[in-house]
């Protein structure tokens, strides 16, 4: 049995309206009718600045992160220092991150570190190329949440395991970044209460990689 072949039906033919929209159209601003137009009005004063950053982190908290808990508690500080080091840690019931730690190639132990997570494709045996060219001679902490390096999915289009979180009110970059502050917590200096929220800033990111360079 073979399919009779059929006429190509030409796109214009397909469209409910062949021709120009009408003048009355919603069909490009209908996004805008659906979430009205954002505003984002930067702060000018420094009391500003802080209002505005409180209000913006309790936004991504609410909307964005509610499944991370407020805070992290190691199970087992990890002390680096001039030694390579690699290991996991049992973020949650069933889910496992690892880390590789590069020290300076100088060997001080008191130095800035970077904090590295790891893309999908990207191996934890050896620092990333791109990452070579930025911190070279840099203390490196690599980490590989779930779903990457050692714990890779195979999850090919239509990508089963990430639209299944949506049921669940998750999301993959959520889960993700709950490993890395878990993690991260493990590696902060026990004195430093919050630390984990503040002890690293934000230095630069390349092609989608994140990177922290701070006291970890």
């Amino acid at each position: 049995m073979t399919e009779p072949e059929l006429p190509p039906i030409e796109g214009s033919q397909l469209r409910a309206f062949p021709d120009a929209l009408p003048a009355d159209e919603l069909n490009t601003t209908i996004d805008e009718s659906f979430v009205p137009m954002a505003t984002n009005a930067l702060p000018g004063t420094v009391d500003e600045f802080h209002t505005w950053r409180a209000d913006r982190v309790a936004g991504l908290r609410r909307l964005v992160f509610r499944p991370l808990p407020d805070g992290h508690e190691p199970g087992r500080r990890v002390a680096l220092g001039g030694d390579p080091q690699a290991g996991s840690l049992v973020t949650e019931p069933g889910v496992t991150a690892f880390w590789r730690y590069f020290p300076p190639s100088s060997g001080a132990v008191d130095t800035t570190r970077w904090l590295v997570v790891l893309g999908e494709t990207e191996s934890l045996e050896h620092k990333p190329d791109w990452l070579r060219r930025m911190a070279s001679e840099a203390g490196v902490l690599l980490v590989a949440p779930r779903g990457t390096g050692p714990t890779r999915w195979q999850d090919p289009a239509p990508f089963y395991i990430q639209r299944s979180l949506a049921l669940l009110g998750r999301t993959v970059e959520g889960d993700r970044v709950h490993d890395v502050l878990a993690v991260a917590a493990s590696f902060l200096p026990a004195t430093e209460p919050g630390a984990a929220s503040g002890g690293a800033s934000l230095a630069g990111a390349d092609r989608g990689h994140r990177c922290l360079r701070g006291t970890v």
